[in-house]
């Protein structure tokens, strides 16, 4: 498939499953988040053709995605049972919970009518993203030597970052985050290199921030 294409079905995937990050957003009371991505899917619903072009992207608007596993996990469920699901992949028992969850109640899918259509968008949808993931097949045939610990270890560790991400999406917290890597940019760019990485920095100015 081409790389336009390719893009393209992926920008719309990404939109059509933005309306459960707006809930979760809200949810977790992460408003300016649900600010920024509400925008984001007006934008690219209508100037975006759909979803198709990531307009929103370059007028700053950044792709977030949230579910209902990190609400959950935001007011107190952080540690839960791995799981592998048959067709979804890598899971835990809270993740499980959130399929439905944000199928049901958030997602745009219950309102695709005929059935037929809606069940064809999904089977799409999953394609996509088992698309997105071969990428990195080859990296996973190298270094992996027990695949299954591998992968597990691999996506606990993503959902862990994604659960502590989520403690820092106020608008104080995310200016200070692109203050400090504009600052780490004008660094590197000077070759003035700190012996403080960049995580490090953004905790401080975020720290910073709070107490303004």
């Amino acid at each position: 498939m081409p790389k336009p294409l390719n893009e393209g079905i992926h920008n719309f995937f990404n939109n059509f499953g933005q309306l459960p990050t707006i809930a979760n957003d809200i949810l977790q009371l992460n408003f300016y988040q649900a600010a920024n991505d509400s925008w984001r899917f007006i934008i690219n619903s209508t100037i975006g053709v759909l979803g198709f072009f990531d307009v929103a992207s370059r007028m700053g608007l950044n792709y977030y995605a949230n579910d209902f596993g990190l609400t959950m996990a935001r007011y107190g469920w952080k540690n839960s049972t791995y799981l592998v699901l048959p067709l979804f992949g890598p899971s835990t028992i809270r993740d499980t919970i959130e399929i439905p969850v944000d199928y049901n109640l958030f997602s745009l899918y219950p309102y695709v009518e005929p059935q037929s259509r809606r069940y064809i968008i999904y089977g799409a949808g999953a394609l996509d993203r088992r698309a997105q993931l071969l990428q990195y097949q080859g990296v996973f045939e190298e270094v992996a030597i027990d695949k299954y610990v591998f992968m597990r270890n691999a996506y606990m560790q993503r959902r862990a970052h994604q659960i502590e991400e989520v403690k820092h999406l106020s608008y104080q917290d995310q200016k200070a985050a692109r203050a400090a890597r504009e600052a780490a940019a004008i660094e590197t760019a000077s070759g003035d290199v700190s012996d403080k990485n960049e995580p490090d920095v953004i905790k401080e100015a975020q720290a910073t921030a709070r107490n303004e």
